[in-house]
């Protein structure tokens, strides 16, 4: 049993870090897709889109699963599962934002666009041979 169930503070975070991550997520999809101004081709920066927003809706399902404390019959097993999930995806999401960010960077640069996405490779080895 976790002993930061019944706290009033802890459930006062994890409600304004979802918060904070449903208000950034709904502005960036905004800007993103809502405006009429630069359009840009497929690119590699919305083609990697989906599956950082699939992290991010992944992690929210199990943090909330895991916020339920559900420890008995299946729910042993599925939270298991769900904390080796959501530890998992905890660890790998800087990674990939970085990984977008930069997708985001050359995309803004005129790279990796349209037929071109090829190239992507090349400039994230170039990139790591300065580094």
């Amino acid at each position: 049993m976790c002993p930061y169930r019944s706290s009033p503070l802890s459930l006062r975070v994890i409600t304004l870090k979802f918060y904070r991550l449903i208000s950034c997520a709904v502005v960036g999809w905004f800007l993103g897709h809502a405006h009429k101004g630069r359009q840009f081709a497929h690119n590699i920066h919305s083609s990697f889109a989906p599956f950082v927003a699939f992290l991010f809706i992944g992690q929210v399902v199990f943090g909330i699963y895991l916020k339920f404390h559900w420890e008995k019959g299946i729910n042993k097993y599925i939270r298991k599962a769900a904390v080796l999930c959501h530890g998992t995806i905890g660890k790998i999401t800087p990674i990939v934002s970085w990984v977008q960010m930069g997708f985001g960077g050359i995309t803004l640069l005129g790279f990796c666009r349209a037929d071109h996405l090829g190239q992507v490779p090349n400039i994230f080895g170039a990139g790591e041979l300065i580094l």
